[in-house]
């Protein structure tokens, strides 16, 4: 496949919580957990971690097949975790996203970004996929809502 061919996809979903953003980066940026809060994560092991970089891989559970993806991330100065996969779910081409936290009024808001390029180019297909990967998100945030105690 020539990616540079390729279209890419873009999902954004946002969801409130009542915590203080900085509890809640150290909840997503702490992947070793995530087994314990998400139940499609098989295992995850931080190959490194210096609080500011951090490479990983993780065995999930993603349409009904057992995947492996590696990823790497960078926490930003102003907060946010950047991510690209170098190896990606089997039915994406290319992944990158991040998370973006901001404080509000009654806890903070939570942005998650994906670009991504699927296997699959089929307009019918596509919607499909699209909304399955939205759900998957919001299913993880609200696992994460779900998690944090403060």
């Amino acid at each position: 496949m020539d990616i540079d061919k390729m279209r890419f996809e873009h999902l954004m979903v946002e969801r409130d919580f009542a915590c203080a953003a900085s509890t809640l980066r150290c909840v997503f940026w702490n992947i070793g957990q995530w087994k314990d809060i998400w139940c499609p994560v098989d295992t995850v092991y931080v190959n490194y971690d210096d609080g500011c970089h951090q490479e990983f891989e993780m065995r999930v559970q993603w349409s009904g097949r057992q995947q492996h993806v590696r990823t790497v991330r960078l926490l930003t100065e102003a907060g946010d975790i950047l991510f690209f996969c170098p190896t990606p779910p089997f039915n994406l081409v290319y992944q990158s996203g991040l998370w973006a936290f901001q404080d509000c009024a009654n806890g903070c808001r939570v942005r998650a970004e994906r670009w991504f390029i699927p296997r699959m180019q089929k307009n019918q297909e596509m919607d499909r996929f699209k909304n399955e990967f939205k759900q998957r998100l919001i299913e993880l945030l609200l696992r994460i809502s779900d998690s944090v105690v403060e």
